[in-house]
Parts: structure tokens; sequence; C-alpha cells
């Protein structure tokens, strides 16, 4: 928490960043050496180094660095006023989030007004304080508990004291409403990806060019089929119509050293 930083700070500033009283801040360093002097509107006024901090006042600064998105208590020192921003709109919060933020807001009320009443110990403040919301919730909580809603409260709102923006009182990770019905969700299509596609189609137009391979090749099976078939068909019926042309043509083309009765018992002699 930056102790070893060299900035000083004045007591107004320290109120300003922790809500606290002037005087209350002043009565914290009682007792404890000014480490230097700023000028402030002209007067020389008594400033301390964060490692200088009584715990009481740390513990009153320490809770406000997270919600605020400080660094460090310079960080916040040296822009008290930041307030908290959600990460998304107020009104996608889900319903019950805002439900309890109002609830918080109500159960609250009563302790940011009388949070700086004289008088009042920090017990009866606190004890005050649980049964307050235990009136709004319906239950009860411990004191350390509420302790630490309205010290978030307090952190969150950051000085500005607009004590209805309901923002300060939504809860650390606030859920968010769900998705419309009929709205189409991004994230649960079962469309294949662009990749897929192209692989796909890689493998699509590889079986294509296959099929046609293959149905070139059937179909040129069968119209040799059919040819031989006719060209069979063809000879028969010439070797039908005039056997005796055939006939002597083969007697023409065989050996003359074939016998004669060899030729009559192939058919081929007269």
């Amino acid at each position: 928490m930056s102790e070893s930083s060299s900035t000083i700070w004045t007591a107004a500033e320290i109120s300003r960043a922790s809500g606290l009283p002037r005087s209350t801040v002043n009565d914290a360093f009682k007792g404890i050496p000014q480490d230097g002097i700023k000028v402030v509107a002209g007067k020389e006024t008594k400033a301390w180094l964060v490692a200088s901090f009584p715990e009481k006042l740390k513990a009153v600064l320490i809770p406000r660095l997270q919600p605020g998105g400080y660094r460090d208590l310079d960080h916040l020192l040296s822009d008290p006023r930041r307030r908290r921003e959600l990460t998304f709109p107020i009104g996608d919060c889900a319903d019950h989030v805002i439900e309890d933020a109002q609830k918080l807001r109500r159960a609250l009320r009563a302790s940011l007004g009388r949070r700086h009443q004289v008088g009042l110990s920090a017990l009866e403040f606190e004890r005050l304080g649980v049964i307050d919301y235990k009136a709004e919730f319906g239950h009860e909580i411990s004191t350390s508990h509420w302790r630490k809603l309205f010290n978030r409260t307090i952190g969150w709102d950051n000085l500005n004291e607009d004590w209805e923006n309901l923002a300060i009182y939504i809860c650390e990770r606030p859920a968010r409403k769900p998705s419309a019905p009929g709205t189409p969700a991004a994230a649960t299509h079962n469309l294949p990806s662009a990749g897929t596609l192209a692989s796909s189609g890689g493998a699509i137009a590889s079986s294509g060019g296959a099929i046609v391979s293959q149905t070139f090749k059937l179909l040129l099976g069968t119209v040799s089929a059919v040819g031989n078939f006719f060209i069979v068909l063809f000879l028969g019926l010439t070797f039908a119509a005039q056997p005796s042309v055939y006939r002597n043509g083969l007697l023409f083309m065989a050996p003359a050293a074939v016998p004669k009765k060899h030729a009559m018992q192939l058919g081929l002699g007269s």
C-alpha cells in the first residue's frame, strides 16, 4: 500500500477520502508527529505520510481501495471521488439482484443518516444497523457482515453521498438476466465451422469425381456389351443367309494337306 511513498497528506485531504469529519481525523493523529508541512490557501498545514497513518484510520480507508479500483492509499487520497461503475448496464442485472439492492438501500438508509451522530458508540451504531437489516430482509446477520456491507457501500459511493444510486448497493459479482426467449444463442448453435465446410466440400468433390468415373466406366462396359451382341447377331444372320460363300472361303484358306475326309467331318466339304 505504498507506505514508502514520499507524498504527505493533510487532515482535510484524509477527511475527504475517508468520509470522516476533519476533527475525527485530527484526533486520530494526536501524539503522532507530522511528517511535513503543506501550504493550503496560503496557510501552513500539518501533513503525514501514509506510513504514519494510525491503524484505525487505515481500517476506514483500506476497504475503499478495491471497490473504487484504487492501487493503494496514495491513489485513493489523490482521487477520492471515483464512484463504482458496473461492467454492464444496471438494467441487465437479474431481477433478484435488483431486488436485493433495493432492500439493502432501504436497510442502510437509517445508518447512513446516523453515522456522524454525536454520542453514538460504534457498538450501538452497528447493533442498530443489524436490526434495520433484519427488518428489511427478514433474517439476521452478524455484526461483522453488516459492517462489511456498510463499508462497501460507503466505499462505492466514494464521498459523493448519492445514497439513491442503486449501483452502490449491488453485490460484487451480480448475475445478468437470462437471454430473452427466441433469441438465438451464438454459443449453442450446431452449424459447422468454415473449416469443417471447406474440408467437407473437398471430400464431396472427391467423392463426386469418383462417382462420375465409375459411372463412365459402367456406361462404356454396357455400350461394349451391347455392341458385341449386335456384331455376333449380324455375323450369325450373314452365315445363315449364305453359308456356301463362307464355307468355300474357309476351305480356300485351309492348308492343302488337310484331307478331304477331315473337311467333310468339320462340315466344310460338300
